[in-house]
């Protein structure tokens, strides 16, 4: 059982290491999302995760939700491309876990979390 719990521990690891999942807008309201595979540029920047939501000009009703992969400095940093001088930035958000542009993504179960919870069930044993 200790070795299959390394093997899925390791398989993990490298998984996530690969390459960063985000979602991507399907349409133009966003309200369709679809999986997409990120990867950095260069070596001085990281692949990220972009929620940018803006209003076409002050007077729009609608917000425009643009959710998709970019590349960003590795120090985080990253500024949202405006589409039309007159574009209204309400928010422009970047992270680096997989799926979290997506709204529901905080109620995933990612492998990596089960993976920590395999180790620490095999290890809790031998300390009590």
């Amino acid at each position: 059982m200790a070795k299959f719990v390394a093997i899925f521990v390791c398989l993990v690891i490298l998984e996530t290491g690969w390459a960063l999942k985000c979602k991507m807008c399907k349409d133009a309201t966003c309200s369709m999302l679809e999986d997409q595979t990120c990867q950095a540029s260069t070596s001085t920047s990281e692949a990220a995760c972009l929620t940018h939501i803006y209003k076409a000009n002050e007077n729009a009703k609608e917000n425009t939700i643009e959710k998709s992969c970019v590349n960003r400095a590795k120090d985080g940093k990253y500024d949202c491309i405006k589409h039309k001088k007159e574009e209204v930035e309400i928010t422009c958000d970047t992270c680096v876990e997989d799926f979290c542009n997506e709204k529901s993504g905080a109620d995933k179960i990612s492998l990596a979390s089960l993976a920590v919870v395999s180790v620490i069930a095999l290890i809790a044993p031998k300390f009590l």
